[in-house]
């Protein structure tokens, strides 16, 4: 049988677990996830190193939060951690994605045309 201490370590990893897949299925950062939370980046960063213990409020807000943007979150099932994505999450995901690349392939030409601009090149002193 699980102790009391040892129960309450799995639910806190339990919820660590489902909050970084849920973090990473929205791309979010930490403090992003913080700021939907309304709590700091280092609040975040104790919670998902089991440093901290999830008050049954931060997980309820969470839950909610994460429904929102299409998720559906449980760390309290015996069976283990669930998190499902509805479709208007993956396609927002699959668009951040789109943008992502679309933002850095404009600044890697941006970065290219500065070089080309430049026309010497102060290394060989043309």
């Amino acid at each position: 049988m699980i102790s009391l201490d040892e129960s309450d370590q799995l639910l806190a990893a339990k919820v660590a677990f489902a909050m970084r897949l849920a973090r990473t299925a929205l791309n979010m950062s930490q403090a992003e996830f913080g700021e939907m939370m309304g709590v700091s980046k280092p609040t975040i960063v104790r919670i998902e190193n089991l440093e901290t213990p999830v008050k049954l409020a931060f997980y309820s807000k969470m839950v909610k939060l994460l429904a929102i943007r299409g998720l559906r979150v449980d760390a309290i099932t015996p069976e283990g951690v669930s998190v499902d994505a509805n479709e208007a999450a993956v396609l927002r995901l699959v668009r951040q994605i789109e943008e992502g690349k679309a933002k850095r392939s404009r600044k890697s030409r941006q970065e290219v045309s500065k070089k080309t601009k430049g026309g010497s090149d102060p290394q060989s002193g043309q």
